[in-house]
Order: C-alpha cells, then sequence, then structure tokens
C-alpha cells in the first residue's frame, strides 16, 4: 500500500505499508517516485516536514536546511528505512 498527501506548506508526506512516513518538496517527490499518485483531496495543515524538520531532503541535526548545505550529507530520514517516530518528554 502507498500513499502521499501534500501539506499546506508544500512538502509531500508519505506513507507505505511496513514502512514509516517521510516528507520532501512535492519536485522530489515525483523524481523519487515517478509512477505514483499524489492525492489532492485534502491537505495536512501541519506536517512533520514543516513542523519538526524531518524529511529525506532535510539535515539530521533539525535545521530545517538542506545537508549539503549545513552539517555535510547526513538526511533525517532515508527512503528505505523503516522511520519510528521519536518518543516526546
Amino acid at each position: 500500500m502507498f500513499y502521499a498527501k501534500q501539506c499546506n506548506c508544500g512538502a509531500v508526506t508519505v506513507d507505505r505499508a511496513g514502512m514509516g512516513s517521510h516528507c520532501m518538496p512535492i519536485e522530489d517527490f515525483a523524481r523519487q517516485f515517478p509512477d505514483q499518485w499524489l492525492s489532492t483531496d485534502e491537505k495536512y495543515h501541519n506536517c512533520n516536514h514543516c513542523v519538526n524538520h524531518w524529511g529525506t531532503d532535510l539535515c539530521k541535526c533539525g535545521s530545517g536546511e538542506h545537508p549539503e548545505d549545513c552539517c555535510g550529507g547526513a538526511a533525517m530520514q532515508n527512503i528505505n528505512v523503516k522511520f519510528e517516530m521519536p518518543r516526546l518528554p
């Protein structure tokens, strides 16, 4: 199962069976998932990309910047790795 939904911030959240969610700009979604459909019926109001700075295109330090422009290349999320939400204190 695959489901993709866009946020008001412009990022796309992707949910796949057995995998967690990750977010990315719509341009990266189209490049990484060229054969997948994006739901446009409704949008998220706040996603983990814009609120918590999680995503395949964001730096692991949580700055919200691209990894190449920040700490040297480590992304917050990886498409092929199961993502588990961090526990809040």
